[in-house]
């Protein structure tokens, strides 16, 4: 469920948007805020929360500014953390997802999901910290950014989603596409010449759910043309099903 500042369902409590929380500058606060979200999306029977959100807003053309806690990389990260933490202290397993993975909000131009256009270094000083911030304070999802970082689209990015995510930060969690964006692959950024190659391309750069469902259910019957390291859809099936077990869906499916 979307829960970037409260869970967005009927009968929850809605905080905030995210520059109202960043403006708190309380990170006991934000664990407050993330422990009632916790609790009411484990009450309505849901497992994923997806949020916080870890963007930065350094140009006020773009269009989602309000979603994100600033422009610091410092109070983003701790704020986040703070949120995670919180998720994590009440009852049943909540699975925070940090969105978006990466630089999401600094698309040319202000363009919502256009291309990004910097360095290495850059990325790794600025818009990379409150990830690492988040998941170290327990986070178990991460959500692909749309855009494109340098030509690469993030989801479909090995680099940044195995190098730097899993082997470099030991994430052990789930990687999920944003609504769509493995579909964005192929129909906006041009880089799959069908939507098929699309979901090769992010399951083997190592997104794990599709959201949307509409290009992993494609692979079904084109595995073997498509070449499908099945290496990485058993490394998939394995996360998924690890955090099943561990959120007890399988003992307990169903809340009152």
């Amino acid at each position: 469920e979307e829960a970037p500042h409260g869970l967005m369902a009927i009968g929850t409590t809605t905080f905030p948007t995210g520059l109202g929380m960043g403006a708190t500058f309380s990170t006991r606060l934000m664990e407050r805020v993330g422990q009632t979200i916790a609790r009411e999306l484990h009450r309505q029977g849901a497992h994923i929360a997806f949020g916080p959100v870890l963007d930065l807003a350094r140009d006020p053309r773009w269009s989602r500014t309000e979603e994100t806690m600033g422009e610091d990389t410092y109070l983003v990260g701790e704020l986040g953390a703070a949120m995670v933490r919180g998720m994590g202290e009440t009852e049943g397993t909540v699975i925070a997802t940090l969105k978006h993975l990466a630089a999401y909000g600094m698309g040319l131009g202000g363009q919502n999901g256009g291309s990004v256009s910097m360095g290495q270094h850059e990325l790794l000083q600025d818009y990379l910290p409150p990830f690492r911030r988040a998941i170290e304070a327990g986070a178990q999802g991460v959500m692909t950014a749309y855009g494109a970082i340098d030509g690469v689209p993030c989801t479909c990015n090995p680099w940044l989603l195995r190098e730097v995510l899993r082997k470099q930060w030991g994430f052990q969690g789930l990687v999920i596409s944003d609504l769509y964006s493995i579909n964005v692959l192929h129909n906006t950024l041009h880089v799959a010449a069908s939507l098929e190659e699309a979901a090769r391309m992010a399951l083997q750069a190592g997104v794990d759910v599709d959201l949307g469902a509409s290009a992993f259910g494609e692979l079904r019957t084109k595995k073997e043309y498509l070449r499908i390291d099945t290496s990485a859809l058993d490394e998939a099936v394995r996360r998924v099903l690890r955090l099943k077990f561990e959120t007890g869906l399988f003992e307990q499916p169903y809340v009152d």
